[in-house]
């Protein structure tokens, strides 16, 4: 139901990089969905969209932490439908951190995605760095400790 108003939003404001953001996030959630319920074919077509959609938004917004961010996240979500994406979206999560080396946001992204792929050395490093940068950051502390 939410993704027919984003594809008004983005043919009223194509230059919109947030609606078209969004429009690409919901549709990486329905591709997975799509999946998950054994539609496989059309879960592909859905994530080629999202994909499509996230790569106008790169171009909109080449530095946008927060777009990258997102992307990053979908498209490491989407790698069960297309592995191909488990790359591309750890090399987006490293550019955040290339791009803003302060920024714990990036550190924890990575750690995170290194930790489901079950790389643990590397997502504790990354989790360190997390904490380092921002003592207070809960949620990286919790999955340091717990490893």
């Amino acid at each position: 139901e939410a993704i027919n108003p984003l594809y008004q939003a983005v043919n009223l404001v194509p230059g919109e990089p947030v609606f078209r953001n969004e429009l690409a996030e919901s549709l990486s959630a329905a591709a997975v969905s799509i999946w998950t319920d054994g539609e496989k074919d059309q879960a592909v077509k859905v994530k080629n969209e999202a994909v499509a959609n996230f790569k106008i938004v790169s171009n909109q917004s080449k530095h946008n932490l927060t777009f990258m961010r997102t992307q990053a996240q979908m498209e490491f979500i989407m790698r069960e439908i297309d592995p191909s994406l488990t790359g591309e979206s750890l090399e987006i999560a490293q550019k955040t951190i290339d791009l803003s080396p302060t920024d714990p946001r990036g550190y924890y992204l990575l750690g995170r995605m290194y930790e489901e792929l079950g790389e643990k050395t590397k997502a504790q490093e990354l989790y360190r760095k997390t904490v380092e940068l921002k003592p207070d950051y809960e949620e990286a502390k919790k999955l340091l400790f717990a490893m």
